[in-house]
């Protein structure tokens, strides 16, 4: 692209003043016009500061001709010429929560009377009824709101409490239309476009990709793992900016997105590989993606059930189906009127494909559709009668809805009662490197079955086929990887491409250098971890980015690489601070919005490239200072481990710690939050909040305030009365559990597999592998020291639960059922062999349901899908988040006492049970509801438009950073005016303006007179340098600081006498005296008004361009027969 053809930003800053409110609704974008692409538009302020506008935005370009001559709501029509006559001031009508645009004509009128005759019919809406609001107020906000941010709050709550499966009642599939995949009949999300994984046929979706994955950022930048630069200012500063999420130090998968109106983040955060985008920020693993599958524990799905869209029968949970639109239906018995009752099937127009689907699909939801013929028990013989053919091959999910290039086969001689899919077929188009692969299809049996479920790029495998007879490489087709991975080329700033052609042997991939050795696989076939390098490719600044494990290991570990659990480096640096201690990431506070510590983990990382290091490092040290000096009180007696030898949560010194009000208090003193008892997970060393919540007879007084208290004691005791081991136990007492210390813990006759409830957390290991001991016991130091949790004692060596059933050891018989198998029938993860007749139980381990008669099959099974990272990693992120957001105990102002009973009436509204709540909560995707004449309408903010926000936009998203840690905010009503200009060609094609809180006056003014000092050096360097530059430009705007310091000093005397005089009573002269210092701070102040702002060209300028100005200046040039030449404004571009 030519240079004078590329797109440009162009951000100018203006200060300026307006007075700010926030008791009022602002609605801008109001003009009628014959092409619209937004309109009705509420600009909201979220809480770090950014600006994000909320309109109607139509699905194409809109006229919107509106001529009402009425106001709706009990809104009151307002004439101009009735308000002029009331002297009704501009400022007035903003309040009224109508159109802005009206309320600037008025304004113009209002100045300029002499037009009013011109303007005899307009009028405004003065929108009086509470929540309404509009050019006509016509809006009606929801949940009783009267603030649209409280609406915003109250609708994204309502999803947090409600039922996710709402979003398919009510919801629409999220779409991005300008890139259609006719392959798929799921419509891609744009973060789908160059992720790795092509999905249309033409690999459209994946165009050009590599040049962006291969980018080199500048010295001063930082390198986001995808390929993104930001300002190296922005790494671990405690606010996400790549979209990606790699600049700060947590494992983030958005699961918060959903149910949080956090614009920018969510809806721009790009999901990391191996991950599958649900379209709203939120990022699963990969295989909850392959919903069908049933090797691995079924995981959470998307909360708005992406992941299930168009394959809706698969959902491992909860039986649903899917409609023509390719939502989910959840509730039983829905009647698809696709399809005819059963016994009418046959003289219906469907095809015997289509047959076949329905019936498949009536299998797999158990029967869910109204009309399905068969249950669990007699679903293979009818299919095998209906379908013909004994042989026919069934293809679900639909073809193209994983990619273009898999097809998931079943056939009807499988056994319909645990339905799975015999193979899968490879096929079809995909860009290869140096060629385009055409081929008629290839099937892969179940050797591949965990590389489908397992690995988004499966079909590279078809690069690796060399059938002439069957498939075609075509040299010369656009569609290809390049062959040469961009080595012979540069990047957009001219720097050579950082890239290993030759690492993914197999399959050829072109990934970037910084991708090898970075702690996970992006070769197909996982050469770019296994390989021994001996060339360091963590060159340049992103090495002094990345984690390099202080050895010539040559690891290149981004920060999501620390602390999870597994040792990427071979001296175990990576999980602990120099290999001691705890968990890395609960011995450091550098989370987003938590950056205590942040410094300390650059320093880490900085220094990790130096080899060998002895730890004379100043951070060595830095453990120790943690535990002495930095332990904060509610880390104490939380049940996370915070000290070395977990002395912060010793029970002796926490039985008598105070919990907060809304804590459960464990019979070792520690604090849970209460929705964590009796949640399937120990969180109470003693399990106090699980099996051993029966022991409690009479709660302690602290608990016993506890609001359901009383009924999660009694769902407790229900929930582990059947437990494993419960009909050999007795549960009211015992615990279940092989035993440890005995020669065969299996032969539970000889060895009853019972323990007293009191021996849990005693520090003495009474079950086999420590199993009552998982919250005490410590790992290795190899594994990072941290709790024992469901880890697996092999001989000494320390294995992760996601390991230890991997492969046959002699350690692993006792817990790993499967290699007890003597007839070879047990070869899958989840089946099982139960202890009272050795039978092999398939697909039943940990599933939730006893299919052994002793229930051995639920036994040593995660209360959640447990992942490489920490035990208990997600709690612990939990807790903190618990800690940042709880405030200190305040107490209420007196005019918050106050309160009517129509507030009262609202706060006694459970939204959870108002079903308009639900249906207004969940329509809009991530846009707002907002009632409009008894109908619904969305206002979408910027990343979505459509009738329901259900389709991706095209933009380009700016966020202009202020340094927050200047806003001292001493001028409440001063406001920044950003005007962001996006220019092609030199021509503006778009703009937008918004508004920043300003900081004090003095810093603005230094702040843009350097910004144009440093401009102006670079323009005329020869001339003059920065400093000269600099000195001049002071000189010539030394008015601007002038009144502001005379402000500040003569304060001085006044603040001085005020806390004099504060504390004792005042004799009569220092009343006197203290009267005199008030009267005393103003005199200075209308002194330096008279002596430099009046004559100020600069503050006239200012001063000309407010409506006051502009009046005044108007009534001069009416009224004086001597010319006023009013300044004009001039603005400097700054970026």
């Amino acid at each position: 692209m030519d240079s004078s053809e590329m797109l440009i930003v162009i951000v100018t800053i203006y200060i300026v003043s307006f007075p700010t409110t926030s008791s009022r609704i602002l609605l801008y974008n109001t003009e009628n016009d014959q092409l619209v692409e937004k309109f009705d538009c509420i600009y909201v302020t979220d809480n770090i500061g950014k600006e994000i506008p909320y309109c109607q935005r139509p699905d194409g370009s809109y006229a919107l001709i509106r001529n009402q001559t009425h106001c709706e709501n009990d809104g009151q029509k307002r004439s101009f010429r009735d308000l002029l006559r009331e002297d009704i001031e501009p400022n007035e009508v903003l309040k009224w929560s109508s159109s802005t645009e009206m309320a600037d004509l008025y304004a113009s009128i209002y100045y300029n009377q002499s037009v009013i005759k011109e303007n005899d019919n307009q009028f405004l809406c003065q929108c009086t009824k509470p929540g309404t609001f509009g050019k006509y107020c016509e809006y009606q906000l929801t949940h009783y709101a009267t603030k649209f941010s409280d609406a915003i709050k109250a609708q994204f709550h309502q999803k947090e409490i409600g039922d996710p499966w709402d979003t398919q009642r009510y919801g629409a599939i999220l779409c991005y239309k300008t890139l259609p995949c006719e392959s798929s009949p799921l419509c891609l999300d744009w973060r789908e476009i160059c992720d790795g994984i092509q999905r249309c046929s033409n690999g459209t979706d994946e165009e050009n990709c590599d040049k962006l994955e291969f980018n080199e950022c500048e010295d001063d930048e930082f390198r986001c793992t995808n390929g993104m630069c930001i300002s190296e200012d922005f790494w671990l500063d405690g606010d996400f900016d790549c979209m990606d999420w790699s600049d700060e130090y947590t494992f983030d998968l958005g699961k918060s997105c959903p149910v949080n109106p956090n614009t920018i983040n969510c809806d721009e955060h790009l999901c990391l590989t191996a991950h599958y985008s649900c379209g709203d920020g939120e990022c699963i693993r990969w295989e909850t993606r392959m919903a069908f599958q049933r090797e691995y524990p079924a995981l959470k799905d998307c909360f708005n059930k992406r992941n299930l869209n168009y394959m809706c029968e698969t959902s491992p949970r909860q039986p649903t189906w899917t409609l023509e639109n390719g939502l989910c239906w959840p509730d039983k018995g829905y009647d698809d009127l696709r399809y005819p009752p059963w016994n009418m099937i046959h003289v219906s127009n469907l095809t015997l494909s289509q047959k076949c689907e329905y019936l498949f699909r009536c299998i797999l939801s158990k029967g869910f559709e109204h009309d399905c013929p068969c249950n669990a028990r007699n679903c293979t013989q009818i299919l095998v009668n209906s379908c013909l053919y004994p042989n026919d091959l069934l293809v679900y999910p639909p073809p193209g809805l994983i990619n273009s290039n898999i097809l998931i086969i079943h056939t009807n001689r499988q056994s319909m009662e645990k339905p799975t899919f015999d193979s899968f077929l490879l096929y079809g188009n995909l860009k290869c490197r140096g060629f385009f692969f055409h081929a008629g299809g290839d099937a892969f049996n179940e050797g591949y079955v965990i590389e489908l479920i397992t690995a988004p790029i499966l079909n590279h495998l078809l690069c690796k086929i060399m059938d002439p007879q069957n498939i075609y490489r075509d040299y010369l087709s656009p569609h290809q990887t390049n062959k040469k991975c961009w080595n012979d080329s540069l990047t957009f700033n001219g720097r050579p491409y950082a890239v290993n052609p030759d690492i993914c042997i197999s399959t050829g991939e072109c990934i970037s250098q910084y991708r090898i050795n970075d702690g996970h696989p992006d070769c197909y076939s996982v050469e770019d971890e296994s390989t021994a390098v001996t060339k360091n490719y963590c060159t340049g600044n992103v090495g002094q980015q990345r984690f390099q494990c202080f050895n010539d290991q040559h690891k290149c570990l981004p920060l999501r690489g620390l602390g999870t659990g597994n040792n990427d480096c071979s001296n175990s640096y990576d999980e602990s601070w120099f290999g001691t201690g705890t968990d890395l990431r609960q011995q450091v506070t550098c989370f987003p919005r938590e950056v205590g510590d942040c410094d300390h983990v650059k320093a880490y990382i900085q220094q990790s490239s130096v080899r060998n290091s002895k730890n004379s490092s100043s951070s060595v040290n830095y453990q120790e200072q943690l535990s002495a000096n930095r332990m904060s009180f509610r880390d104490h007696c939380d049940s996370f481990w915070n000290m070395d030898h977990y002395i912060d949560e010793i029970p002796s010194l926490c039985q008598f710690w105070i919990c907060r009000t809304d804590e459960y208090q464990c019979r070792t003193g520690q604090c849970i939050p209460l929705n964590w008892v009796c949640d399937g997970e120990w969180d109470c060393s003693d399990a106090s909040d699980e099996e051993a919540f029966v022991l409690i007879e009479k709660s302690s007084d602290h608990n016993a305030r506890l609001p359901t208290f009383s009924s999660k004691l009694a769902a407790c005791r229900k929930k582990y009365s059947r437990s494993p081991f419960s009909n050999i136990c007795n549960t009211t007492f015992q615990f279940g559990c092989y035993l440890s210390g005995v020669s065969n813990p299996l032969d539970i006759q000889s060895n009853r597999p019972c323990i007293n409830l009191t021996q849990i957390g005693d520090g003495k290991e009474d079950c086999y592998n420590a199993y009552d001991e998982k919250n005490i016991f410590s790992l290795n130091s190899r594994m990072g020291g941290g709790m024992w949790g469901l880890h697996l004692n092999c001989e000494d060596v320390h294995i992760a639960y996601t390991d230890a059933c991997e492969k046959p050891r002699n350690c692993n018989r006792i817990l790993c059922s499967r290699y007890r198998d003597k007839n070879g029938l047990c070869n899958e993860a989840k089946d099982f062999v139960c202890l009272e007749n050795d039978h092999c139980k398939k697909n039943s381990r940990c599933n939730g349901k006893f299919d052994c008669l002793n229930g051995e099959d639920e036994y040593w099974c995660p209360a959640d899908f447990v992942t490489d990272l920490t035990y208990r990693f997600g709690k612990v992120r939990i807790k903190r988040e618990i800690d940042r957001t709880d405030p200190r105990i305040q107490y209420p102002r007196n005019d918050m006492l106050k309160v009517n009973q129509y507030q009262l009436s609202k706060s006694l509204t459970n939204p959870q049970y108002d079903d308009s709540f639900k249906v207004h909560s969940f329509q809009c995707n991530r846009g707002i509801a907002v009632v409009h004449m008894n109908a619904m309408r969305c206002l979408c903010p910027p990343a979505y438009y459509g009738d329901r926000c259900e389709l991706f936009s095209d933009r380009i998203s700016i966020i202009a950073r202020i340094d927050q840690k200047i806003a001292l905010k001493t001028i409440p009503d001063g406001i920044f005016q950003i005007k962001a200009n996006l220019l092609f060609n030199k021509r503006i094609i778009d703009h937008h303006e918004f508004y920043v809180v300003s900081v004090v006056e003095m810093i603005c003014v230094t702040f843009l007179i350097i910004l144009a000092a440093r401009s102006r050096a670079k323009t005329i360097g020869h001339k003059m340098n920065l400093g000269q530059v600099l000195k001049k430009q002071f000189k010539t705007q030394k008015e601007l600081y002038i009144t502001p310091t005379i402000i500040v000093l003569s304060a001085i005397p006044q603040s001085i006498l005020t806390f004099s005089f504060s504390c004792k009573p005042l004799s009569d002269w220092q009343r006197h005296t203290l009267l005199g210092a008030y009267l005393f701070s103003y005199g200075p102040s209308v002194l330096g008004f008279i002596l430099y702002v009046l004559p100020s060209t600069s503050y006239k300028k200012e001063f000309s361009e407010t409506l006051l100005g502009k009046k005044y200046f108007k009534w001069i040039l009416n009224n004086n027969k001597t010319q006023v030449l009013v300044p004009k404004t001039k603005t400097s571009t700054l970026i």
